[in-house]
């Protein structure tokens, strides 16, 4: 397993992300818990990618086989009953289910092999080197407020009855209506993050793909579909009133619902 590392002089501080603090819910349990508002998800795809970007002699196709080829291969050593080592964690085999003794015998009906995943220490340490940020604490005024997702560009296009809701299949672009959410500023937290909460789906939307940007509507095609559940928009900005990009972004979001398609859809 990557072990911890002891970080040269000069390197690059990572990237800021943000979280949302909310009563914890649970029966008995006081307090807070925090969850990050947006992580992205890249695929085995999107990393062949980057390296190759980076310099990688192997071209995208090579790296995604090898890597594939390498994640077949873990499984295989899985079921023949062995823990792996893969560098950034450690799998480890396990058991579920009680037992009434020592000589009672494993029971498919009632216990289960399972699988967890140790990260690597070096992997810890890299998550805890995060900077964040509680997007419940926006001080300015003037950061962005998203009042309303919408299928139409016109803020006054829409049903009382519906406010914040799409069917499937509804929004051919998608408008973000509010105010001061101009997508301005050279920071690289600058952009809108669309996240499903129910699946973790995500992606980012950079300003250079904005169909309308000012500082009461944007404008977007979604990058992928969106499916019935409960969605999040953040926005983050450097847009100031005065056109001058302010030092640091400020970010703010909102919640809307994607409603199923039924027979009785209107």
């Amino acid at each position: 397993m990557d072990q911890e590392q002891h970080l040269p002089p000069g390197t690059p501080k990572p990237l800021r992300v943000l979280i949302r603090v909310k009563d914890s819910g649970l029966p008995g349990v006081g307090g807070c818990v925090g969850q990050v508002v947006h992580a992205p998800t890249l695929s085995v795809e999107d990393l062949a990618a980057r390296a190759v970007s980076r310099g990688s002699v192997f071209t995208k196709a090579e790296l995604t086989l090898a890597f594939r080829t390498m994640a077949d291969e873990l499984y295989r050593a899985v079921e023949e009953g062995n823990n792996v080592d893969f560098l950034f964690g450690r799998t480890t085999l396990g058991v579920l289910g009680r037992f009434g003794s020592p000589l009672d015998p494993f029971d498919a009906k009632r216990h289960t092999i399972s699988a967890s995943l140790q990260p690597a220490p070096r992997l810890k340490q890299t998550a805890a080197r995060i900077p964040a940020e509680n997007i419940n604490q926006t001080n300015s005024p003037f950061a962005p407020h998203p009042a309303a997702v919408s299928a139409s560009s016109d803020p006054n296009d829409y049903d009382a009855e519906r406010f914040n809701q799409l069917y499937e299949g509804e929004a051919t672009f998608l408008f973000i209506h509010g105010k001061y959410l101009m997508l301005m500023g050279e920071d690289p937290g600058v952009g809108i993050r669309v996240r499903c909460l129910d699946t973790g789906e995500s992606y980012e939307v950079r300003r250079e793909e904005l169909i309308f940007n000012s500082a009461t509507r944007l404008g977007f095609l979604p990058k992928r579909p969106l499916t019935a559940g409960t969605w999040e928009i953040t926005i983050t900005t450097q847009y100031s009133r005065s056109y001058t990009p302010v030092k640091h972004p400020r970010t703010g979001g909102l919640t809307f619902t994607v409603l199923p398609v039924s027979d009785d859809t209107p």
